[in-house]
């Protein structure tokens, strides 16, 4: 009887994840900037810029992992732009923490780029890319501060995709072009 109920909790948490979070990201409005997030029970909507919300670990570790990871690629590209154009950053806000509540942590970054984690009940190792797992339900298994930063991971990859892909274009074109006079 106990093992049915513990798979019933495991099945609403896994389906239903807002239920047991503190916060709920209600809105992300990247033209301004902002972020509105809401207080579950309190009936409190907090309205602030992407960079502020990076700063308070409190809010980003009681947000929902896929929220989170949201949160880390929106903060993810706008980090990019203003590290692109020269601006001070708050880099120092990337710490990520670990627990053993969730079902996947990260190991580490291998130097394709792929992130290396680690099932935390069975030990296996499995590697992917940042924006594929960003899109996978397996965020849902990581804590909120891990998504968050693969979030992050997967908003830098996108960008430097971009440019590349970019950059391949012009590389075809030539740079000079003859002109005769006549």
């Amino acid at each position: 009887m106990l093992k049915i109920i513990n798979l019933f909790v495991k099945f609403f948490k896994l389906y239903f994840p807002e239920k047991s979070y503190l916060y709920k990201i209600e809105e992300i409005s990247e033209c301004s900037n902002q972020v509105s997030i809401s207080c579950h029970g309190k009936g409190v909507t907090i309205i602030t810029t992407i960079e502020d919300i990076v700063q308070d670990k409190h809010i980003i570790n009681f947000l929902p992992p896929h929220q989170a990871c949201w949160l880390g690629y929106y903060f993810g590209k706008k980090w990019d732009l203003k590290k692109e154009f020269g601006k001070k950053t708050c880099a120092d806000a990337l710490e990520v923490s670990c627990d053993g509540n969730s079902g996947y942590r990260i190991i580490c970054q291998n130097r394709q780029g792929e992130i290396i984690y680690q099932n935390s009940h069975t030990g296996s190792l499995s590697k992917m890319d940042p924006i594929e797992l960003a899109k996978s339900k397996k965020i849902t298994l990581f804590n909120a501060s891990q998504a968050f930063y693969i979030g992050f991971l997967a908003a830098l990859r996108n960008g430097r995709d971009i440019r590349k892909n970019a950059q391949s274009r012009n590389l075809n074109q030539p740079i000079l072009k003859l002109v005769r006079n006549k």
